[in-house]
């Protein structure tokens, strides 16, 4: 029954036509053009920045993503059910072939290419599925745009890949995905001539279109809220505008606009050290970081001076995060929605939580996302559990499940700034926990001054177990102190002290945070439970 249950509620939430599409999917065999020999390279050739990056890939036979490696040497390793789909992907996407090192060794992965032809047949396993098959026909492109190897086997399937492509559209999971999809029409539609390639590129630059205007927020946030993903769009975004620049074809007014907006988000995510905030699924390693994103920008062309890199103050009731800095203390909140209603498939129970760092070194920091999948790890690291926020009762604030499944979620109520005695003064509330029964309502105030972060919760309603939770970076180990409601820590710069109301009781425990995907790194969390539904936090150093 309470799997029934969230069933319904995850299903209520979907478009009419994901549901359609689903099911046409389910059934629907693409009809692919006999004569791939009737696909033409068009005279255009444009040569993509490299990346300096090292391998996944290397000649012994191996390959490395997401910090797990397996031996690719066997026929069967693009589809062995034994190994995580996520990193099955990554084999697929062949994003080596965008490196340096590519062009060094084009024999080498000309034989891989052809060696993936061969050993993936048309609409056969995982590879063959739309998302992989988008990024692999991009970066097959790339490489052939580099190297101009001549080698009609390879071309005549990469237009077979196409031909799939524009029949497959992920209109069942819609999002990034339709995104990436619509990317890779667009490549295929410059890279090949004919009336086919045009019906491609046209239809590619429709989708992107429309689903840029329905994605991208009025405050540059990408609707799925995740950096991570964000930094993976505005590559995507650079990526096709450089495109179009270099060809023929004439370039979309809106898209310099709607990129420098989407990097002044971005940029309002990202801590002093360079890297994301880790809010939703996010994880460092997978996206290019912020300043490689705004050094290609500005390599196209783009005045990337308008973006606002180092925002002292930023607060978005659009996409519903902010961020204060105060002298070197940074913080960065979330009073946002999981996503789109239709869509929460990356989204966590994060809501009310923050991040904080000072000097550039985290002190607070989200527990992140080392994996996808169906297992207790990916359920745990979407739950409020894995948050700097709180819990009622044992519940977290919306019912993620099942991997990418959200049933009942929090709706923010209001993220509002006013100016305290100190400074600013951030507030924000949720819904998430009034399904429990006992109209349990979360408020949360953050203000930060100088040397100082005072965290205010209150849980009005019935009386409910509420326990408040801080994450600490790796390497800070915390101590309770023997004065009571105290806890010290420190990192190599400064010495911390959390002060909590009288009467909340403190414990530590470890845990673990997610530097990267496959990557774990020991640290603690202070749990706090709640007196009354309320509890006052001071940090000062």
């Amino acid at each position: 029954m309470k799997l029934l249950f969230l069933y319904i509620n995850t299903i209520r939430y979907l478009k009419i036509s994901q549901i359609f599409w689903r099911i046409f999917y389910r059934y629907y065999i693409p009809t692919l053009p006999k004569n791939y020999s009737d696909f033409k390279k068009s005279n255009i050739s444009i040569k993509f920045p490299l990346l300096n990056n090292p391998p996944s890939i290397s000649w012994s036979g191996r390959a490395k993503f997401l910090n797990e490696s397996h031996c690719i040497s066997d026929r069967n390793i693009w589809n062995d059910r034994d190994i995580a789909d996520l990193w099955l992907y990554n084999l697929h996407y062949f994003d080596d072939l965008v490196l340096e090192s590519a062009i060094s060794h084009k024999e080498d992965y000309k034989n891989l290419v052809i060696r993936w032809i061969s050993e993936n047949p048309p609409l056969d396993g995982i590879g063959w599925d739309p998302y992989p098959t988008s990024i692999r026909v991009v970066n097959i492109i790339k490489w052939l745009w580099h190297t101009n190897i001549d080698q009609d086997y390879i071309e005549n399937n990469l237009a077979l890949q196409c031909s799939y492509l524009f029949k497959k559209v992920e209109w069942h999971l819609g999002g990034n995905h339709v995104l990436t999809n619509a990317k890779a029409l667009i490549f295929a539609g410059i890279f090949f001539d004919g009336p086919e390639a045009e019906k491609w590129r046209i239809r590619g630059i429709s989708i992107w279109n429309s689903q840029v205007e329905q994605q991208v927020l009025s405050d540059g946030a990408h609707f799925e809220l995740s950096p991570m993903y964000q930094s993976i769009l505005i590559k995507d975004f650079l990526d096709l505008i450089y495109l179009i620049e270099c060809s023929e074809f004439k370039l979309e007014d809106s898209w310099k606009t709607t990129v420098l907006l989407m990097l002044d988000w971005l940029s309002a995510m990202t801590h002093s050290d360079g890297e994301i905030a880790y809010f939703n699924d996010s994880a460092k390693g997978i996206a290019l970081p912020l300043n490689r994103l705004m050094d290609y920008a500005s390599a196209i062309g783009l005045k990337v001076n308008s973006v606002r890199s180092n925002q002292k103050e930023w607060i978005s009731p659009v996409s519903g995060y902010f961020r204060i800095m105060r002298g070197d203390a940074l913080l960065i909140g979330d009073c946002a929605k999981l996503g789109p209603d239709y869509l929460p498939g990356h989204g966590h129970a994060d809501t009310l939580s923050f991040e904080f760092s000072v000097s550039g070194r985290r002190v607070f920091v989200n527990t992140g996302t080392s994996r996808y999948g169906l297992d207790s790890r990916r359920l745990f690291e979407r739950s409020t559990f894995a948050h700097n926020t709180l819990t009622i009762n044992g519940h977290s604030s919306s019912e993620t499940w099942a991997g990418f499944r959200v049933a009942r979620r929090a709706k923010p109520s209001w993220l509002h700034r006013s100016v305290g005695q100190f400074g600013s003064v951030i507030e924000g509330g949720h819904n998430g926990y009034l399904r429990l029964g006992n109209n349990n309502f979360h408020k949360r105030r953050w203000s930060l001054r100088d040397r100082a972060l005072e965290i205010t919760d209150n849980v009005t309603g019935g009386k409910c177990d509420a326990v408040s939770r801080l994450y600490l970076a790796p390497g800070i180990k915390p101590v309770i102190s023997k004065r009571k409601n105290s806890v010290l820590f420190s990192n190599k710069d400064h010495l911390f002290e959390l002060h909590v109301s009288i009467g909340t009781r403190i414990s530590i425990s470890e845990s673990y945070y997610c530097e990267e995907f496959g990557l774990l790194v020991n640290n603690w969390c202070i749990e706090m439970e709640l007196k009354d539904g309320k509890c006052k936090k001071l940090i000062t150093w």
